[in-house]
C-alpha cells in the first residue's frame, strides 16, 4: 500500500489528472489488458473495448468526432492503490455544442490501469444523439460539384474530398457527351 503524506496527492491522482488532461496519454498508464467500458453502453449493448489497442482506438475517434474540440474539465479527482474518481464536464464544440457532466470510475493493479468506466449523466441514446453531427446541407452541394467534375473531364484527385464522391457517375443527357439534351 502507497503511503501518502498528509496533504500530498496519491500518484494515481496525478495520472488521473494528466489523462483528462490530453486522453492520449490513457495507454501510457494503461494494462497491455485494459478493459474499458464506454458511456454509450446499455444492457443489451455492453460496449466494451478491451486490450490497449481498441482502448486507444476509441480515445482517438473520440477526439476526431469532436473534431478535436473535446475538453474534459476536471472538478474533483479521488484516488487510492486500487480505485480513482473523477467528476466534471465533457465539453465540446463539435459536431455540435456539449456540456454533460461525467465520472470516470478507474481500477488500478500494480499502478497500472487495468478498467475503467466512462458515465455521463444523460443516458446512452442522448449521448449518441449528441456525438451525431447535425443534418447539413454539404453532402448536397458536394454532390452538385462531383457532377460538375465529372462532366468536366473527372475528378481531381488532389482534392481532400475525392473520397466521399461517388465513383460513378450516371446522367440522363445525351448519349457521347457530359451536357444536358437540350429542348
Amino acid at each position: 500500500m502507497t503511503r501518502v503524506p498528509k496533504g500530498a496527492e496519491h500518484p494515481h491522482t496525478e495520472i488521473l489528472r494528466t489523462i483528462y488532461r490530453d486522453l492520449t496519454r490513457l495507454t501510457d498508464f494503461a494494462a497491455d489488458d485494459i478493459v474499458l467500458h464506454r458511456a454509450d453502453r446499455t444492457a443489451e449493448d455492453p460496449r466494451v473495448r478491451r486490450g490497449i489497442r481498441a482502448v486507444r482506438a476509441h480515445e482517438q475517434a473520440l477526439l476526431r468526432m469532436t473534431e478535436y474540440t473535446l475538453v474534459m474539465d476536471v472538478e474533483q479527482i479521488t484516488a487510492n492503490d486500487h480505485f480513482g474518481t473523477v467528476l466534471g464536464v465533457l465539453r465540446a464544440e463539435r459536431p455540435r455544442e456539449i456540456s454533460v457532466p461525467f465520472c470516470g470510475l478507474w481500477r488500478f493493479v500494480d499502478g497500472r490501469i487495468a478498467e475503467h468506466w466512462e458515465n455521463a449523466s444523460c443516458g446512452p441514446a442522448e449521448l449518441r444523439r449528441l456525438f451525431t453531427p447535425p443534418p447539413s446541407y454539404w453532402p448536397l452541394a458536394d454532390s452538385q460539384l462531383t457532377r460538375t467534375i465529372r462532366l468536366n473531364g473527372g475528378p481531381d484527385r488532389r482534392s481532400p474530398h475525392a473520397h466521399l464522391r461517388p465513383r460513378h457517375h450516371t446522367h440522363t443527357g445525351s448519349p457521347g457527351h457530359g451536357l444536358p439534351r437540350q429542348p
